[in-house]
């Protein structure tokens, strides 16, 4: 561990190394050039990022846990050489300035980068975040925790009525985006619109008609040249580009989208990527676009079936304008209405987690009381009170975040992933409705009769109320004021 003291460029550096008792000696013998400070123990946590890492550790006398400032040295630092048997740290995004090394070549070229790591320096801020499109919480229910399950950086936390995303332990993998169902997570550079721009204009530069456009990362360049695919584009990092634009780009007349794997892909970015180009398939299929296809190359030799590829010519290509500035959601919507097929096809089942659906309702459960309207984050579930009580849905909104199952009180509500034809998804229907009941002293309609059944009910039976109280029950909220109880 290199203390915060150690900022100086030139040697030697001052470390602190914190190590069982019996390899103290051979340290010493081996690391007269470093200014050193031995704590015998083990270390149990790290915490932070490049110039800000705090730690805790076992001390080998005391055996009781302690910050590393007990020790009468400053318990933050600059950065981290874990030399451990298992690291401490263990996440598929490692934080800035730590390194964990294996082998005598990467401990070599982990001590070269160190010492090369003095001055200061300016850390990007990948991500933009919109707490009125988030999913993850309303009122109190929890609810889409998608962003938070493929982190590989674990830099996301749940507020409680929020998320927040720690910009120093963000490396921009861009998974967040692309796991975010409404856009409430985005990347900002490059970002939705300028992506989107860039594959219009390489598919109107393209001659050929409905091509397969690969999509790498810069690193990948160099397999991409050669190819019969007459387009690609350059994306870093690769799930920045997410569903939104696949299906964008088929829409703009592409045939297929091969999205280029890289090794240094985050594992949970991967499994991502994966786990939507499965929902993205079963999309395609159900619509009937047996013609269209979203792949990802895990190897350069999975390309090789491009080489040479031709197509026929075509003159009036990737014509079709498209609308910008949209948030994710209506994004999406976009892309599917562009390339959904002139047949009607039958509501197709999607895997769990897709964020794509409709919301089963128990109407003998259900009492209207509302609560789904108002906890509803992307507004899918409408309430209307009058002239009778109606809950009413729209599909092309849900993200099947849960919040409304998780929060109805009569555990009336159960998730239903699939994707509808387009005149279902953009259309309001009604899920239950009601009548109201008049109020027993001035008449005026005022509340659902099922609602007020349900409240009656655990008055008598739960609470046990007198019926003085009961009654007062049965009054609209102005005769309850000018005769209260």
């Amino acid at each position: 561990m290199v203390d915060e003291n150690s900022r100086a460029s030139e040697p030697p550096l001052r470390v602190v190394l914190v190590a069982p008792q019996t390899i103290e000696q051979q340290v010493i013998e081996e690391t007269e050039k470093v200014d050193l400070q031995i704590i015998s123990g083990r270390v149990l946590a790290l915490h932070g990022w490049l110039g800000a890492f705090h730690g805790e550790f076992v001390s080998g006398d005391a055996g009781a846990t302690a910050p590393l400032e007990d020790q009468g040295r400053s318990h933050a630092f600059d950065l981290v050489l874990d030399l451990s048997a298992t690291p401490v740290i263990q996440r598929s995004v490692l934080p800035l300035g730590y390194f964990a090394p294996r082998g005598l070549g990467s401990i070599a070229r982990a001590e070269a980068a160190i010492r090369q790591l003095a001055g200061y320096f300016v850390k990007r801020r990948y991500f933009h975040y919109s707490l009125d499109l988030c999913a993850h919480e309303a009122y109190g229910t929890s609810g889409c925790t998608r962003c938070l399950d493929v982190c590989g950086a674990q830099a996301i936390r749940s507020t409680g009525t929020g998320i927040e995303v720690e910009p120093h332990l963000c490396q921009g993998c861009a998974a967040c985006s692309l796991a975010c169902p409404t856009g409430a997570l985005s990347f900002s550079l490059p970002n939705r619109d300028e992506l989107l721009r860039a594959t219009q204009q390489a598919l109107r530069n393209c001659a050929a008609s409905h091509p397969t456009i690969v999509v790498h990362s810069p690193e990948a360049a160099d397999m991409v040249d050669g190819l019969g695919a007459c387009v690609t584009l350059t994306v870093n990092p690769l799930p920045a580009f997410g569903e939104e634009l696949w299906l964008m780009a088929l829409a703009l007349g592409a045939r297929e989208v091969v999205l280029l794997d890289m090794p240094a892909m985050p594992a949970e970015s991967r499994r991502l990527v994966e786990e939507r180009l499965r929902v993205t398939e079963v999309i395609l299929r159900a619509m009937g676009r047996d013609d269209l296809s979203v792949t990802l190359a895990a190897e350069p030799q999975d390309l090789t079936r491009l080489a040479g590829q031709t197509t026929e010519t075509a003159d009036n290509h990737a014509t079709r304008e498209v609308v910008t500035g949209l948030r994710k959601r209506e994004f999406l919507m976009q892309g599917l209405a562009q390339i959904e097929s002139a047949v009607s096809f039958p509501a197709a089942p999607l895997p769990k987690g897709a964020a794509f659906g409709t919301i089963e309702l128990d109407e003998a459960r259900c009492t209207l009381c509302s609560s789904c309207a108002r906890l509803c984050p992307t507004a899918a579930i409408g309430f209307v009170g009058q002239p009778v009580v109606q809950l009413r849905f729209f599909e092309a909104a849900c993200v099947q975040c849960g919040i409304c199952q998780r929060g109805c009180p009569e555990h009336a509500i159960e998730l239903n992933p699939r994707l509808s034809p387009g005149d279902v998804r953009a259309a309001w229907r009604v899920l239950n409705e009601d009548s109201l009941v008049a109020c027993i002293d001035c008449g005026q309609p005022f509340i659902s009769g099922r609602l007020l059944q349900s409240l009656l009910r655990k008055a008598k039976e739960e609470l046990n109320l007198p019926p003085q109280q009961i009654e007062q029950m049965q009054r609209c909220p102005d005769c309850r004021q000018r005769r209260p109880v």
